[in-house]
């Protein structure tokens, strides 16, 4: 839903590849890499980093894509959810997860859904509750966290 904080536990390059006229090969079925070819898994990049925090166990966990051009026609978006069937889209999660996991960084991929997947109608985005959510999340999360500081330095 629109407004929704959401959890990114795993992302995928969604338009890294070839067109074979109205296939999508991606790295993978190209043979140039291997599914799970560090830090691939199944061709995923999974995120690693595990924190047992309330704020973050109330939000949904979800699946991302990242696309170099942000999806607005059917065509588009059904190969999309035939190969992939992604929660949500963005246009830098795997690689924000690629370089963490390839340094051994932990990290969080937090993100707030300000429109739908669909074909491009700006009317409908709502940036603003998007935001407000992600940064209600956030500060949640950082009095999380130095709650925990405080408590730890009794």
């Amino acid at each position: 839903q629109i407004g929704t904080t959401v959890n990114v536990q795993m992302d995928i390059f969604g338009d890294l590849g070839a067109e074979d006229d109205n296939d999508f090969l991606d790295l993978f079925k190209l043979k140039l890499l291997g599914l799970n070819d560090f830090p691939f898994e199944n061709g995923w990049i999974s995120n690693w980093f595990k924190e047992e925090k309330k704020t973050l166990n109330d939000l949904p966990m979800v699946k991302g894509i990242s696309v170099n051009t942000v999806s607005g026609n059917e065509h588009t978006i059904s190969r999309i959810i035939k190969n992939y069937d992604p929660d949500i889209e963005s246009m830098e999660g795997a690689a924000f997860f690629y370089c963490c996991r390839k340094q051994s960084v932990p990290c969080l991929q937090i993100r707030a859904v300000s429109n739908y997947v669909e074909k491009r109608d700006k009317s409908k985005w709502n940036n603003n509750v998007a935001i407000a959510s992600l940064n209600d999340t956030a500060i949640k999360l950082i009095g999380e966290l130095l709650q925990e500081q405080m408590d730890s330095s009794k």
